[in-house]
């Protein structure tokens, strides 16, 4: 019997990567207008720094902190100083926090799950601090029962480790949760590899992949489903 739901935070609750070219540029206007970088430059700097951050952090959550990115792009440049990069980490997030908004129908399923008594639990790669703040600003807070990000279980999607601390923090068996994800090998994949089952959230054209899971384009979808009582642990029944 299902009992509760995990959701992916970035780009299956909000809208991310249509707002991360913007925040780029935020930053690199920042960079060029006051720091005095030209901007292709800084661009080159910032793929490099990213580069290195990965090779240093490939399985740590820091490995996605905008502001080590932006650190290694400064000192790749010889800018000092190097405080500058927590300037420009706090512009490219303003872009998207002044801009994110909960998907449409999200609100909607949210309340019709909690109204049955089901758990929401949030799963999300990224570091701790900018991911609460993601959720204050969406007011998922009143909804949801626990969040677990990469940074605080240690590991990223896909490991299982990172849906089991989920599980634990929500009180409920692999068997009684579905997960909701865009990202295929992170979020189904991973949910898979933890004996958790998932659906897909996939936004335009669906791929071959798609015949092993249920697939929805938008939250609409899936509140009506659970309303008309075919949902089932074993996937929706047509």
């Amino acid at each position: 019997m299902i009992r509760g739901i995990v959701l992916d935070l970035d780009d299956t609750l909000y809208e991310y990567s249509s707002l991360e070219p913007g925040a780029r540029e935020a930053a690199e206007q920042y960079a060029e207008r006051i720091l005095k970088i030209e901007k292709s430059a800084f661009q080159r700097a910032v793929q490099i720094g990213k580069e290195k951050v990965k090779r240093q952090l490939l399985t740590v959550a820091a490995g996605h902190s905008r502001i080590l990115y932006y650190q290694k792009a400064l000192e790749e440049l010889g800018y000092i100083p190097l405080s500058a990069a927590f300037e420009l980490e706090q512009i490219y997030w303003k872009f998207i926090f002044d801009r994110m908004r909960l998907r449409e129908g999200a609100e909607e399923l949210l309340n019709l799950v909690k109204g049955m008594g089901w758990k929401i639990g949030i799963c999300t790669d990224l570091t701790a601090g900018v991911q609460l703040q993601k959720i204050r600003i969406l007011g998922l807070e009143r909804w949801i029962d626990c969040i677990v990000t990469s940074e605080e279980a240690g590991v990223e999607k896909p490991h299982p480790e990172i849906f089991r601390l989920c599980l634990e923090k929500m009180g409920l068996d692999r068997n009684e949760v579905f997960l909701v994800g865009d990202n295929f090998s992170r979020d189904i994949e991973g949910a898979k590899k933890a004996g958790i089952w998932s659906i897909w959230y996939k936004r335009g054209e669906t791929e071959k992949q798609t015949k092993e899971y249920p697939v929805i384009q938008n939250f609409s979808e899936l509140r009506r489903k659970i309303e008309d009582g075919i949902f089932k642990t074993e996937g929706f029944i047509d």
